[in-house]
């Protein structure tokens, strides 16, 4: 992985404390993982409980949203427009979610009116929908994206967006934006648009940038579907990542995949980790001075 593509990732995290971006396989196994993700980014917050479970329930929410209604992108490219991501920033403040996917022209306009519809209900008008909508469960197509969109618009106090791009004859790329825990005082919700061309210009179905941990560690490997012999290593690593500021993670390539990790880190940081934790004799440790500070650099197969 180019240094400054990791530069870049590490950049976008601006202030944040967690930045992660799934484009992979979308598929009921995964929402355990989201789960265990919302578990780790809210470790340390002082609401860690309540966050943790809201932002559980909205991810799992989104995810299930794209699993079950968006449409394939049938002869578009791969990592092109039509491509379904979820993207999570967690900060101090609040926490961000996006989840893109692609959509027929029918669903675009029953999204649209839905959304529309949601925009002016107060929270207890989205619980007595909500509400409604279980009890109407019998009746086949009630249950599905509407249930789920209305209470992600309950749980996130209403402060919600969306947005249709053509991704592909017929097909509309659906983005939802949704804002959780206290409003931002400064800079807005982030530049999606930005971070999902970083993402797709370089092919990344998983992506992090932020404070490392063991718990982000452990699930960030889950994701990757890590093999016992790299997991040996980022185990290594890890003792060191933790005083990366941020420290970074992405699985890349085509044809095989590979696993790219490391950090900005103060000099002897740096020096000590590549000294006492080298990755072995396959994987070499990069080290690129940035500023007053390195940014470390390994490359591993998966």
């Amino acid at each position: 992985m180019q240094p400054e593509r990791a530069l870049s990732l590490c950049h976008a995290l601006g202030n944040d404390s967690c930045l992660f971006g799934y484009s992979d396989n979308f598929n009921d196994e995964v929402s355990a993982r989201l789960i265990e993700l919302a578990s780790a980014a809210s470790h340390g917050a002082s609401s860690a409980q309540s966050t943790r479970g809201r932002l559980g329930y909205v991810m799992v929410e989104a995810f299930q949203n794209i699993v079950r209604h968006r449409a394939e992108p049938v002869g578009l490219p791969p990592w092109g427009a039509a491509r379904s991501l979820l993207v999570l920033r967690y900060g101090h403040e609040g926490q961000h979610l996006i989840a893109e996917n692609a959509v027929t022209l029918d669903q675009r306009n029953a999204l649209d009116g839905l959304l529309t519809g949601l925009r002016s209900r107060s929270a207890e008008e989205l619980k007595s929908l909500f509400m409604e909508g279980i009890q109407r469960a019998s009746t086949p197509g009630v249950r599905g994206a509407g249930l789920g969109l209305i209470e992600m618009a309950r749980r996130s106090g209403g402060r919600f967006n969306w947005d249709f791009q053509p991704a592909g004859t017929g097909l509309f790329r659906f983005s939802l934006e949704l804002e959780l825990g206290e409003p931002r005082s400064t800079g807005g919700l982030f530049n999606a648009a930005d971070l999902r061309s970083l993402a797709m210009d370089n092919g990344w179905p998983l992506f992090f940038a932020g404070k490392w941990s063991v718990a982000m560690q452990a699930v960030l490997l889950k994701f990757a579907e890590a093999p016992r012999s790299v997991c040996e290593v980022v185990d290594r690593m890890g003792a060191w990542l933790v005083h990366a500021a941020p420290a970074f993670f992405v699985v890349h390539g085509s044809g095989r995949r590979l696993l790219s990790l490391g950090g900005l880190m103060h000099r002897e940081g740096a020096r000590l980790m590549e000294e006492r934790s080298a990755p072995g004799p396959g994987p070499e440790l990069r080290l690129v001075p940035v500023g007053g500070l390195m940014l470390a650099v390994a490359e591993l197969e998966l």
